[in-house]
């Protein structure tokens, strides 16, 4: 395998690209409406077409298993719920949520975390096309329990995050793309509000740009 060696400009070139989608992820990824819009993406370039499918395979694995998807890359930890808030094992479902431990304090509505919900899942290989893809779109929402409350995030119900790797011939991908993110200024304690405000604003500044890009290398590592 070999990989691209990311200059500035490349590193640059590759996070606007983000804003662009292919047929495949505007099936995925919801229209921007408001709020800020973000991203990041990753890429390598395998010998042939065995490497490709290799690394393709295992980028798929490593975002199906998100109970260890910190250890792939980045600072959170992630667990994977039923719609309870229970702990699950195995691979997500729509419907599943997942926890989320940043670090430093949690947001007191969601008992220390921040709460995502699964809400779109694909997983497609081409008839026609020497092309795979699959992805998995989460959503912003309130605790477990209390769906019709303020989110347990940092950002609004508008939210979504879009995680997605793609092999098109010797080329694999992965991506993740923000849209609608608003930061969640509801909750009625003034700790979430001001907690909130910080994590969201340091997120929108290009934080949460470089957690992502670590995540995407290590899911095509």
């Amino acid at each position: 395998m070999s990989a691209r060696n990311y200059t500035p400009e490349r590193a640059e070139y590759l996070y606007m690209k983000t804003k662009t989608l292919n047929e495949k992820e505007k099936k995925t990824v919801p229209p921007q409406h408001k709020g800020e819009e973000t991203g990041a993406a990753e890429q390598v370039e395998a010998a042939d077409k065995e490497t490709a499918v290799s690394i393709y395979n295992r980028a798929r694995q490593r975002l199906m298993r998100v109970n260890r998807w910190g250890a792939v890359g980045g600072a959170a930890g992630f667990r994977l719920t039923d719609s309870k808030g229970k702990p699950v094992s195995g691979f997500p479902r729509n419907g599943n949520l997942i926890r989320i431990d940043l670090p430093g304090p949690g947001p007191k509505k969601g008992k220390g975390y921040d709460w995502v919900k699964i809400e779109k899942i694909r997983d497609e290989k081409s008839k026609t096309r020497d092309e795979e893809f699959f992805s998995i779109r989460v959503r912003a929402i309130a605790p477990p329990g209390e769906e019709s409350g303020p989110n347990a995030h940092f950002y609004t119900k508008d939210t979504t995050n879009s995680f997605m790797v793609r092999r098109v011939g010797n080329m694999v991908y992965a991506s993740v793309k923000g849209r609608n993110e608003i930061i969640n200024r509801q909750p009625a304690g003034l700790f979430d509000r001001i907690r909130n405000t910080l994590v969201g604003l340091f997120a929108s500044k290009g934080g949460s740009h470089l957690q992502w890009k670590s995540f995407l290398k290590g899911l095509l590592d």
